[in-house]
């Protein structure tokens, strides 16, 4: 996917145009610095630093301009130097002027002092720069503006040439010209000693994408191609030294590039090369010996009827012999295989097993202290929940992610209402709390005694507590909650609460039902990220939804709602009696709602035509939807 940018500049010198060169004299003119500002999909922002100016080839005089990406500078133009073993775009029928194609090895020796070809590695860091923005589309960020043909339905082949690297669709030259406007190729640094292949870059016309391309060489297969070169400065070149017979497999290192001094010639390096580099030459001495390079773990492999004494080679590890034992001494430990994370974990409570390393294996433990709080791991946002008496790490929600990134609601932002992607929230007494309905029409409480008026019912600003309040006869107060009209206490009177399949009939006033399972979920759904349940509970809710919900503390046990989704008393058989299963939704003190939990009551024959039960308590709060979006503030 595309993403847009925004584009600081702070330019050492001014050009009159972003690319183009700033001065004519010495090999290289003053530079221009780009900060390419992105941001990724988790609103993080990204930099790209890149550099433009130009280089003047003293060999012939010809000028290029350049471009430098985290470090590393590229010609921004294709080269053009007339060596032998090259051949002029203009000479071989393309329409375009390409600069000129190169076989491979003149390719490997054809930039000028303090350049070079540009090696695998260094192709792949360009990549990886652009693809922390544009992922698969790195290609298509490259590519030129122009000259690329479209696809056959009708997509247009050009790039967006969003560092003004231009890489331009010249085609390919092998024994006569061919593809023009429909691939791009350079070759990169690829030599190795009695190969017959050499690698170079391809860009295609219908991919955003890129790839390397292995070409063959010698007689009817042999292939030329552009050349983009590198600067020596930052990369494995900049203090290689001439290699000679007393640097005979000496291995050069820098930023993860490497090459190893083979007959005279700098060479791509082996594995075994790059490895007995960095861990010590494999033998008899490190035999199974476990390293991790490059993400894999590799183990060194000798045998005294193969090697003796001298030498053994490298092999990508097993499990077994990168990861170890998984037993209780390393419950929980870290460990990478092959580029995947590793965590040893107790499966079933019985016996260990290494498994693939997951949020709950790399973020903190999830428990009491960070319910409900947003943590990261690869990039994927995860919440702390409470599911079904487990603390875990869970995806987030688009709202958890959104609340997340509101920050810390603080006494100097209370009353403050913060703007999200999916929605707006209101900083109130330590949390944000998403604006119910009644606050999207008449604004925050903001002003004490304020009146507006919504779907029939006049509300008055409870300024301390930030809420919209409205009566219903009497003391009962309505509050509004998402997009309900909720009442502020339950439908009982002392301890003993109110029980509709006891007492028959519907503990709501005309135009008022019971709450259902949905209307819980929502109210859950619609905590502050970091908000403990039990802050629901009166009187310490009277600052979030101020619905002062049953204080379970005061009774030492949990508070239970009725659900308009239980229905009719439903009989069912239990032992040599019969019971009545009436659905509620449970506070506990452990600050979650028990989801669609069941409550049983007894009921006797008698009772059983009469549809109640003979015993058996819970609390039924009453609520309203609206009918109407619009209001008049007064």
């Amino acid at each position: 996917m595309r993403t847009s940018f925004l584009v600081y500049v702070s330019a050492f010198t001014v050009c009159t145009s972003l690319f183009l060169a700033c001065g004519d004299d010495g090999a290289s003119s003053s530079s221009t610095t780009e900060d390419l500002t992105f941001t990724d999909e988790n609103g993080n922002p990204i930099e790209i630093e890149v550099k433009t100016s130009s280089f003047k080839d003293s060999r012939d005089g010809e000028k290029y301009s350049t471009v430098t990406v985290d470090g590393i500078t590229w010609m921004a133009e294709n080269l053009r130097y007339a060596a032998n073993g090259s051949y002029d775009s203009k000479d071989i029928g393309a329409k375009g002027d390409y600069g000129r194609f190169y076989s491979s090895a003149t390719a490997h020796t054809v930039c000028p002092d303090g350049w070079h070809l540009p090696t695998r590695i260094e192709w792949q860091k360009l990549f990886s720069s652009l693809e922390k923005v544009y992922g698969d589309s790195a290609g298509w960020a490259l590519k030129s503006k122009t000259g690329w043909q479209s696809t056959e339905d009708g997509q247009s082949g050009n790039g967006g040439d969003v560092i003004g690297f231009s890489a331009e669709p010249a085609g390919t030259y092998k024994r006569e010209y061919e593809d023009e406007g429909l691939l791009a190729g350079f070759w990169n640094y690829a030599f190795r000693n009695n190969s017959h292949y050499d690698e170079g870059v391809h860009f295609d016309y219908d991919e955003t994408t890129w790839t390397f391309i292995v070409y063959t060489y010698g007689g009817s297969s042999r292939v030329v191609l552009n050349v983009r070169c590198v600067k020596d400065e930052n990369t494995v070149f900049e203090n290689l030294g001439t290699c000679t017979t007393a640097s005979e497999g000496k291995v050069a290192a820098h930023s993860g590039d490497y090459l190893t001094c083979r007959n005279n010639v700098w060479q791509v390096p082996t594995r075994d090369d790059i490895l007995n580099f960095e861990f010590g030459l494999c033998d008899t001495t490190r035999t199974d010996s476990v390293h991790v390079w490059n993400d894999t773990a590799f183990t060194c492999r000798t045998t005294d009827a193969l090697f003796g004494n001298n030498g053994g080679t490298w092999d990508i590890a097993t499990q077994e012999e990168a990861l170890g034992t998984c037993d209780e001494t390393n419950l929980k430990t870290l460990k990478k295989y092959n580029g995947e994370e590793y965590a040893c974990r107790k499966v079933k409570n019985k016996w260990y097993e290494w498994h693939v390393a997951d949020a709950n294996d790399v973020l903190p433990t999830c428990y009491t202290s960070r319910l409900h709080t947003v943590d990261y791991f690869k990039n994927v946002a995860y919440t702390c929940k409470l599911d079904y008496n487990e603390f875990i790490w869970q995806k987030s929600s688009d709202k958890e992610i959104a609340k997340s990134k509101l920050g810390e609601c603080t006494e100097a932002k209370k009353g403050e209402v913060g703007t999200t992607k999916v929605g707006k929230y209101l900083c109130v007494n330590k949390y944000w709390r998403p604006l119910n309905i009644v606050e999207e029409n008449l604004g925050a409480c903001k002003t004490n005694g304020a009146t507006g008026v919504f779907d029939g019912y006049t509300f008055t600003c409870d300024a301390k507590h930030l809420l919209w309040k409205a009566t219903l006869g009497g003391d009962t107060a309505l509050v509004a909650v998402d997009s309900a009209l909720w009442m502020t206490q339950d439908s009982y009177s002392g301890k003993y609460v109110y029980s509709p399949m006891i007492q028959g009939g519907s503990p709501c006033p005309a135009g008022f039902r019971v709450t259902s399972n949905k209307d819980w979920d929502k109210l859950y759904d619609n905590l502050d990220v970091n908000m403990q349940l039990d802050e629901l509970m009166a009187p310490d809710s009277a600052s979030y939804y101020g619905l002062n919900l049953y204080n379970p503390y005061q009774y030492g046990d949990a508070e239970s709602y009725f659900l308009q989704d239980g229905g009719k008393c439903s009989y069912i058989a239990y032992g040599e009696g019969t019971h009545c299963q009436v659905d509620t939704r449970e506070i506990m003190p452990i600050n979650y709602l028990i989801p669609g939990s069941v409550w049983v009551c007894s009921a006797s024959e008698s009772n059983k035509s009469a549809g109640i039960c003979s015993s058996g308590y819970a609390a039924a709060r009453c609520i309203k939807d609206f009918s109407t979006p619009e209001a008049d503030e007064e």
